[in-house]
């Protein structure tokens, strides 16, 4: 998975959680906010222990729109997973990331 890809993020930043279609701004480095989408998310949990945080949240398996991420149920479905920390709560490239 790459930027290139658009993919449908779920982004925890201060006190909101949102879902969004990262953007691109014509080339994979260049990172753009790309698209707020409606919400299908349901925050369960959100606390901070020993300066880790930790949300639980739930959403259907289905996404709400063709732009959501639709999860499956099928065997050996395999999930890819981008983690990344900003500089700020503004859209740009990130602090930190990782392949998961």
């Amino acid at each position: 998975m790459v930027m290139a890809d658009q993919p449908y993020t779920i982004v925890v930043a201060g006190e909101e959680v949102f879902e969004q279609k990262l953007g691109t701004c014509g080339e994979e480095a260049q990172h753009c906010a790309g698209t707020r989408l409606a919400a299908s998310v349901t925050v369960l949990s959100d606390s901070v222990s020993g300066g880790v945080r930790t949300v639980e949240m739930s959403r259907p398996l289905k996404g709400r729109t063709d732009d959501h991420y639709s999860f499956s149920l099928a065997a050996n479905t395999t999930l890819n997973l981008i983690t990344a920390v900003g500089y700020s709560h503004a859209f740009g490239h990130h602090k930190a990331h990782h392949h998961a």
